[in-house]
């Protein structure tokens, strides 16, 4: 993955084994999916967290993906934001030394 590959460079293999948090690769991918769209990056971010599409019922979520629009019909919530806040103040907690 190249956000690993891109901490290991900048803090060094220690912290890039702190990146390796389910929320903080969820939350790579959700970016990723913004900035890009449908595409690869939506797909693993589907298979990491289905909820993000969960407002939809499953036929309307194949309309979507099957029109390349899977991205622009996610919702993420509160809660998810809640997640990666956390995820990403204790990944630079940790790699700070507090």
């Amino acid at each position: 993955m190249r956000l690993v590959k891109h901490v290991a460079e900048v803090k060094g293999l220690a912290a890039a084994s702190m990146v390796q948090a389910a929320d903080l690769i969820e939350l790579w991918e959700l970016v990723s999916t913004a900035r890009h769209g449908d595409g690869p990056a939506a797909k693993r971010l589907k298979a990491l967290n289905p909820g993000l599409w969960s407002h939809q019922d499953v036929k309307t979520q194949i309309l979507y993906e099957t029109a390349g629009l899977r991205a622009y019909a996610m919702r993420v919530k509160d809660t998810d934001l809640e997640r990666y806040f956390g995820a990403t103040i204790g990944f630079w907690e940790r790699v700070s030394g507090r």
